[in-house]
């Protein structure tokens, strides 16, 4: 269990570095507009409406890698500590096997009354 909490920790923290250096990359790429003061809301979204589709672009793929790479990170880390078993170590598992789950009974006649 500890070692898929700390894949978890893991992924965040790949995920959050991976998006942080994609937007970073992007807005070297793509300045925003000059005069831009990054502390006041209106110069924002007057800037936005001047950006090209790129900018916006960059910080889309910043977060689809980010997940993507993230997640699988997790992914990696937690998959390694049930490698070799087909089923939980847990006895109250809720998967059955198709034998072992109990066949509907066929009606073949209703009496009513």
């Amino acid at each position: 269990m500890g070692r898929s909490i700390l894949g978890v920790l893991a992924g965040l923290v790949v995920g959050i570095v991976l998006v942080a250096l994609v937007e970073t990359l992007g807005m070297r790429l793509i300045p925003p507009p000059p005069g831009m003061d990054p502390t006041d809301p209106a110069s924002i979204a007057a800037a936005m409406r001047n950006m090209p589709i790129g900018s916006f672009l960059f910080v889309l793929a910043a977060w689809f890698l980010g997940t993507g790479v993230g997640v699988s990170t997790a992914m990696r880390f937690a998959s390694s500590t049930t490698r070799g078993r087909s089923r939980p170590a847990s006895s109250t598992s809720r998967c059955r096997a198709a034998s072992d789950v109990a066949s509907p009974r066929r009606v073949t006649s209703m009496t009513i009354g």
